[in-house]
């Protein structure tokens, strides 16, 4: 009797530990509709990189076969999707409506894993892209006492290759997402690292949706405020303008009704030729205007947001 118990006993321990692990492991990607985080881009096809702003949030929820899940990127390098944290097993599950075998989803992510294990098989119908957990590191970020779980896979492709390193912080969510491909076309480096965050209505660090790029530093003739491009865009497009004598600069954008929608850029700039990124995430479809004034010019052009 004194053995029965103490195996239940066991049983019940190695339950509960299990539970408080998967508990910590949601941590790694705090799922909540408000939830934002905003990533600088570096992009380099072989020289230059060139840098921009990517956002990341979860925009709604629905319940599908009873199951809670919210719309948002994993990881800012992917489209979002339908993704739900499992309880059970401390993973992240995509709904997928094409696979019936899989139960309608497929696991993209197990936060529970340790260093050296697998957390995805990519010849599995059920699973994604095969992950493994690399490291685990204790570390500080935006004043937060958090923990990084490095996640890491490879693969060939024709007369080239790809690896992907993906770093989720507790408390935080994705950390940075770095890719690279080698080709014949050259190499391709997609770097995306965190900038700022919303995490239950709390901000941390800078989540203001611009960047300025320095395009050129000779200086201009004239004044001009080029079209963005692509345009129309969904949901972000690129803004260009130049300055030919140090200026104080203003690039506000404005939807139809005339309503200000966000200020791009607002300092002081030397001569030269400078590009941003104006992301409409968060907006609806439509026609929206972009305006710069700099020192006594001013000129304004429309761009169209089709989503």
């Amino acid at each position: 009797m004194n053995k029965i118990i103490f195996v239940l006993l066991q049983i019940i321990f190695i339950t509960m530990i299990s539970k408080a692990a998967d508990t910590v492991s949601a941590k790694y990607l705090p799922l909540a509709v408000g939830n934002k985080w905003v990533y600088l881009k570096a992009s380099s096809m072989g020289g230059s990189y060139i840098y921009s702003i990517t956002v990341t949030q979860i925009t709604k929820d629905t319940v599908i076969n009873n199951r809670k899940y919210f719309y948002t990127n994993i990881i800012p390098s992917v489209s979002a999707y339908w993704i739900r944290y499992d309880s059970t097993n401390g993973q992240i599950k995509m709904y997928a409506n094409y696979a019936p075998d899989c139960n309608y989803e497929r696991m993209y992510y197990d936060l529970s894993v340790n260093v050296g294990d697998s957390c995805n098989n990519s010849y599995m119908p059920c699973t994604m892209n095969n992950y493994y957990c690399t490291q685990i590191k204790d570390t500080s970020l935006f004043g937060i006492i958090t923990r990084i779980k490095t996640y890491y896979y490879s693969f060939s492709i024709h007369n080239g290759g790809s690896t992907k390193t993906e770093n989720f912080a507790k408390n935080i969510g994705c950390y940075s997402d770095i890719s690279h491909v080698a080709s014949v076309y050259g190499q391709n480096h997609n770097i995306y690292t965190l900038k700022g965050f919303v995490i239950n209505g709390q901000l941390y660090g800078d989540t203001t949706l611009t960047f300025i790029n320095t395009i050129s530093t000779n200086i201009p003739g004239k004044y001009s405020l080029s079209q963005n491009y692509p345009n129309p865009f969904n949901p972000r497009t690129v803004i260009s303008f130049q300055l030919p004598a140090v200026s104080d600069v203003m690039l506000k954008v404005y939807d139809v009704t005339g309503k200000e929608v966000t200020t791009l850029v607002n300092e002081s700039l030397q001569p030269g030729t400078y590009e941003t990124t104006f992301d409409g995430s968060g907006l609806n479809s439509g026609v929206y205007f972009y305006k710069l004034i700099a020192d006594g010019f001013t000129e304004t052009k429309r761009m169209l947001l089709v989503k």
